[in-house]
């Protein structure tokens, strides 16, 4: 289904859903329990060849086997599960699922279950979508499923499985259709869409009489759909901040395009802009997530970069209210025990924090929260360091702290398995090394005792910070000089978090 969607619930609103409904009656979901953790990487060699052919040939070098030794390198050699979170795990999931999905075919067919006439189904990623003509044979098309499943050490999630009649509606689907009716009614009451100059749709702004009276309805609006589906925000507010970001990026393009109709007052632009990003931040606030915290990011950047080229008289205005929004959205997530455990500080409020720099950098408000946030420094890993290094800068006045954080990275380096073996390490060498934010005579140092761990030998001073110099020629995993967060952030969302 990837050529088509880039997330499962654009399934449900598709013309191939639809297609398939009009076929079918009787519609079967059906979950593979701990889908990454439980693949064994092995079991590409099956995908790819026979499993006569993979046992036979253990020490082929081909695909299946480089692919594999990636694998497990990632993952400290271990052939039991695989990383969560890199493309290239999906990757190396989609080949093993793909040889499933075939043999799923082959096996009901031998069954005498005929695909494109008794059933047919759907998969993304690892959920299989059903559709057949009776329970009966949804019934045969599971227990294919679960078979071959088994083949490669995977199994069904049965308590997961749910079966529906015609009309197909599913409570997921049921949620989403609501929810887009009710947001498209909140966007037709401030954006109307025009064709410009160029003959494209472009966003403009309606006049809005009271924002805070919209927005009050609107939240009302999306907490009636959660009462009436017995849900929570979580399973709305992805979809209502990704939305909103999108409209604020709308509505910067509908600016720049041109338009001969009649003149729209710049005071909207900045009342609809406000607008959006307070109902962004609120509902980012009530359920953060990792994919929701980009679109947050990318609407403060955005809207940032207009009023500081369109609007610059009134841009103190929206970094306060950000910086008022982003300080409450901390503290809310600071209360929450689900995170403590996890983390010093969540990527769901460092990736909002990174904007600060541009919006923001010299308030002191944000300076404090930033400094108050570092209080529990000892317990920082890679993504925390590097993100309050880079948010720190080369101010004089947080020089101290960024000696702390320096020191952080190397102790981590130190204790851990080393840069030859721990990614972790590996991230933190690179990155400190070639970090202008830091003294070269600090870096040197440590560049010289890091020979000694590597078993290598240690070079003058002169010839570390030479070495540190041709390291800094390049950018590793942060671009310490300049960062255009809307380029960066556009790529992390085209790589989507499933």
């Amino acid at each position: 289904m990837y050529n088509k969607i880039s997330r499962a619930h654009e399934f449900f609103d598709s013309n191939d859903y639809l297609h398939l409904e009009k076929r079918f009656s009787s519609f079967r979901s059906v979950d593979v329990s701990k889908c990454f953790n439980s693949i064994y990487t092995h079991t590409l060699y099956w995908a790819v060849d026979s499993i006569h052919a993979a046992k036979e040939s253990n020490g082929s070098v081909g695909f299946a086997n480089e692919f594999d030794k990636l694998m497990q390198s990632m993952n400290y050699n271990e052939t039991n599960g695989i990383c969560i979170g890199p493309e290239v795990s999906r990757i190396f999931a989609e080949v093993i699922f793909s040889e499933i999905d075939k043999k799923i075919i082959d096996l009901l067919t031998f069954r005498k279950v005929i695909y494109k006439q008794d059933y047919e189904f759907r998969r993304y990623v690892d959920d299989f979508y059903i559709f057949t003509h009776t329970a009966a044979y949804a019934d045969k098309v599971t227990g294919a499923i679960a078979t071959c499943l088994s083949k490669f050490n995977l199994h069904v999630n049965e308590g997961k499985t749910e079966t529906i009649q015609r009309p197909f509606s599913t409570k997921r689907s049921r949620i989403i259709s609501d929810a887009n009716d009710t947001v498209s009614l909140f966007f037709d009451k401030i954006i109307c869409y025009r064709t410009n100059d160029l003959g494209e749709p472009a966003a403009y702004p309606k006049k809005i009489l009271r924002s805070d009276a919209l927005i009050r309805d609107f939240i009302k609006r999306v907490k009636a759909i959660c009462s009436v589906h017995e849900t929570g925000y979580d399973s709305i507010s992805d979809y209502v901040v990704s939305a909103a970001s999108k409209r604020v990026t709308d509505l910067c393009d509908g600016f720049a395009s041109p338009y001969e109709g009649p003149h729209v007052d710049e005071e909207r632009y900045i009342a609809v802009q406000m607008l959006l990003i307070e109902t962004i931040y609120f509902f980012y606030t009530v359920n953060p997530t990792v994919r929701a915290s980009l679109y947050v990011a990318r609407a403060v950047v955005t809207a940032t970069r207009l009023f500081r080229d369109k609007f610059p008289e009134r841009l103190p205005f929206l970094a306060e209210s950000v910086v008022r929004w982003t300080i409450d959205l901390v503290r809310s997530i600071g209360r929450e025990e689900r995170h403590k455990d996890l983390t010093a500080i969540p990527l769901e409020v460092l990736n909002v924090l990174l904007p600060m720099k541009e919006i923001a950098e010299d308030e002191p408000l944000v300076d404090d929260l930033i400094v108050q946030l570092c209080s529990e420094y000892e317990r920082f890993e890679y993504f925390e360091i590097v993100s309050f290094i880079f948010l720190f800068g080369g101010r004089s006045k947080h020089r101290g702290m960024v000696t702390k954080l320096f020191k952080r990275a190397q102790d981590i380096v130190g204790n851990e398995l080393g840069p030859r073996v721990d990614a972790q390490s590996a991230h933190l060498v690179l990155d400190m090394l070639v970090c202008p934010f830091i003294s070269i005579e600090k870096r040197a140092g440590w560049f010289n005792r890091l020979q000694g761990r590597c078993g290598l030998s240690r070079v003058s001073r002169q010839e570390a910070q030479a070495a540190i110099e041709d390291l800094a020629k390049r950018h590793w995993f942060v671009r310490w000089d300049r960062v255009d967060f809307l380029a960066l952030l556009r790529k992390k969302e085209l790589s989507a978090i499933y």
